[in-house]
Protein backbone atom coordinates (compact mmCIF):
# COMPACT_ATOMS: atom_id res chain seq x y z
CA UNK A 1 0.00 0.00 0.00
CA UNK A 2 1.49 3.22 -1.10
CA UNK A 3 1.70 5.92 1.52
CA UNK A 4 -0.83 9.23 1.50
CA UNK A 5 -0.15 12.26 3.43
CA UNK A 6 -3.30 14.67 3.69
CA UNK A 7 -2.79 18.32 5.07
CA UNK A 8 -5.05 19.83 7.16
CA UNK A 9 -5.09 23.48 9.35
CA UNK A 10 -5.79 24.08 12.82
CA UNK A 11 -5.59 27.29 13.51
CA UNK A 12 -1.65 27.72 12.93
CA UNK A 13 -1.18 24.07 13.15
CA UNK A 14 -0.55 21.77 10.29
CA UNK A 15 -1.48 18.55 10.46
CA UNK A 16 -0.33 15.61 8.42
CA UNK A 17 -2.38 12.84 8.19
CA UNK A 18 -0.11 9.63 6.99
CA UNK A 19 -1.39 6.45 5.49
CA UNK A 20 -0.26 3.01 4.18
CA UNK A 21 3.72 2.48 4.38
CA UNK A 22 7.06 4.86 4.62
CA UNK A 23 9.65 3.21 3.24
CA UNK A 24 12.49 4.58 0.59
CA UNK A 25 10.62 3.50 -2.28
CA UNK A 26 7.20 4.45 -1.02
CA UNK A 27 7.28 7.36 0.90
CA UNK A 28 10.40 9.10 2.09
CA UNK A 29 10.56 11.63 -0.47
CA UNK A 30 6.67 12.16 0.14
CA UNK A 31 7.30 12.73 3.59
CA UNK A 32 10.25 15.38 2.66
CA UNK A 33 8.05 17.07 0.01
CA UNK A 34 5.20 17.79 2.30
CA UNK A 35 7.59 19.08 5.20
CA UNK A 36 9.68 21.28 2.66
CA UNK A 37 6.52 22.71 1.03
CA UNK A 38 4.65 23.53 4.83
CA UNK A 39 8.11 25.17 5.88
CA UNK A 40 7.75 27.31 2.55
CA UNK A 41 4.57 28.63 3.04
CA UNK A 42 5.26 29.21 6.22
CA UNK A 43 3.91 26.79 8.45
CA UNK A 44 6.63 25.83 11.35
CA UNK A 45 4.38 24.25 13.60
CA UNK A 46 3.56 20.61 11.98
CA UNK A 47 2.08 17.77 13.58
CA UNK A 48 2.12 14.10 12.04
CA UNK A 49 -0.72 11.76 12.63
CA UNK A 50 0.81 8.18 12.53
CA UNK A 51 -1.99 6.77 13.27
CA UNK A 52 -2.29 5.31 9.57
CA UNK A 53 0.94 4.27 9.05
CA UNK A 54 1.53 0.54 8.84
CA UNK A 55 5.08 -0.33 8.15
CA UNK A 56 8.01 2.17 8.15
CA UNK A 57 11.61 1.44 7.74
CA UNK A 58 15.26 2.86 8.10
CA UNK A 59 14.86 5.13 5.49
CA UNK A 60 11.46 6.52 7.04
CA UNK A 61 13.42 6.97 10.01
CA UNK A 62 16.14 8.94 8.20
CA UNK A 63 13.30 11.35 7.06
CA UNK A 64 11.69 11.62 9.98
CA UNK A 65 14.88 13.45 11.99
CA UNK A 66 15.67 15.02 8.69
CA UNK A 67 11.97 16.36 8.87
CA UNK A 68 12.60 17.25 12.59
CA UNK A 69 16.18 19.08 11.97
CA UNK A 70 14.63 21.24 9.21
CA UNK A 71 11.44 22.27 10.65
CA UNK A 72 13.87 22.87 14.10
CA UNK A 73 16.85 25.13 12.16
CA UNK A 74 13.49 26.80 10.99
CA UNK A 75 11.83 28.07 14.26
CA UNK A 76 9.15 25.86 14.40
CA UNK A 77 8.46 22.12 16.12
CA UNK A 78 7.42 19.02 14.74
CA UNK A 79 5.48 16.17 16.46
CA UNK A 80 4.17 13.13 16.29
CA UNK A 81 1.35 11.70 17.28
CA UNK A 82 -1.06 8.15 17.52
CA UNK A 83 2.06 6.02 17.06
CA UNK A 84 0.95 2.22 16.07
CA UNK A 85 1.97 -0.05 18.79
CA UNK A 86 5.16 -1.45 16.60
CA UNK A 87 6.52 2.06 15.37
CA UNK A 88 6.02 3.10 19.25
CA UNK A 89 7.63 -0.21 20.68
CA UNK A 90 10.77 1.46 18.22
CA UNK A 91 10.61 5.08 19.05
CA UNK A 92 11.35 3.19 22.85
CA UNK A 93 14.00 0.97 22.51
CA UNK A 94 15.87 3.51 19.91
CA UNK A 95 15.72 6.33 22.58
CA UNK A 96 13.88 8.53 19.44
CA UNK A 97 11.43 9.57 21.92
CA UNK A 98 14.11 12.10 23.33
CA UNK A 99 14.45 13.86 20.12
CA UNK A 100 10.53 13.71 18.79
CA UNK A 101 7.68 15.03 21.12
CA UNK A 102 5.31 12.21 21.14
CA UNK A 103 1.75 12.97 21.75
CA UNK A 104 -0.94 9.95 22.21
CA UNK A 105 -3.39 12.04 19.91
CA UNK A 106 -4.19 14.90 17.84
CA UNK A 107 -5.81 17.01 21.37
CA UNK A 108 -2.69 16.37 23.28
CA UNK A 109 -0.85 17.55 20.37
CA UNK A 110 -3.08 20.55 19.78
CA UNK A 111 -2.62 20.98 23.30
CA UNK A 112 1.31 21.15 23.77
CA UNK A 113 1.25 23.77 20.96
CA UNK A 114 -1.53 26.25 22.50
CA UNK A 115 0.27 26.30 25.75
CA UNK A 116 3.19 27.95 23.77
CA UNK A 117 0.98 30.07 21.80
CA UNK A 118 1.56 33.79 22.84
CA UNK A 119 -1.83 35.23 23.78
CA UNK A 120 -1.39 39.07 23.04
CA UNK A 121 -2.31 40.84 20.09
CA UNK A 122 -0.40 44.42 19.77
CA UNK A 123 -1.61 46.97 16.59
CA UNK A 124 0.15 49.78 15.96
CA UNK A 125 -0.72 52.34 13.27
CA UNK A 126 1.12 54.41 11.43
CA UNK A 127 -0.54 57.61 9.70
CA UNK A 128 1.34 58.36 6.13
CA UNK A 129 -0.60 61.45 4.77
CA UNK A 130 -3.97 59.81 3.87
CA UNK A 131 -3.24 56.19 4.20
CA UNK A 132 -3.20 54.22 7.65
CA UNK A 133 -0.93 51.19 7.95
CA UNK A 134 -1.46 48.73 10.61
CA UNK A 135 1.17 46.28 12.09
CA UNK A 136 -0.16 43.62 13.61
CA UNK A 137 2.04 41.70 16.09
CA UNK A 138 0.70 38.18 17.47
CA UNK A 139 -1.95 35.61 16.44
CA UNK A 140 -5.38 36.91 15.17
CA UNK A 141 -8.05 34.23 15.50
CA UNK A 142 -10.96 33.62 17.81
CA UNK A 143 -8.97 31.56 20.17
CA UNK A 144 -7.01 34.94 21.43
CA UNK A 145 -9.53 37.08 21.40
CA UNK A 146 -12.07 38.95 19.23
CA UNK A 147 -9.80 40.11 17.20
CA UNK A 148 -12.47 41.37 14.22
CA UNK A 149 -10.85 45.09 13.00
CA UNK A 150 -13.56 47.67 13.13
CA UNK A 151 -13.65 50.37 10.67
CA UNK A 152 -12.57 52.64 12.71
CA UNK A 153 -9.56 50.40 13.72
CA UNK A 154 -8.50 50.97 10.08
CA UNK A 155 -9.38 54.28 9.73
CA UNK A 156 -8.94 56.46 12.92
CA UNK A 157 -10.32 59.79 12.09
CA UNK A 158 -13.48 58.68 10.94
CA UNK A 159 -16.58 58.79 13.96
Amino acid sequence: MALTIKARRHIDVTIFDFNGRVTLAEGSVLLRDAVRESLWNGHRKLAFNYGGVKYQDSSAVGELISAFTLVKNSGGELILFDLPPKIRDFFLWSKLFTVFEVCQSLDDALAHFESKRERTVKVTANRYFQVSVLNIEGALTSETSDSRLSGTALNPGAT
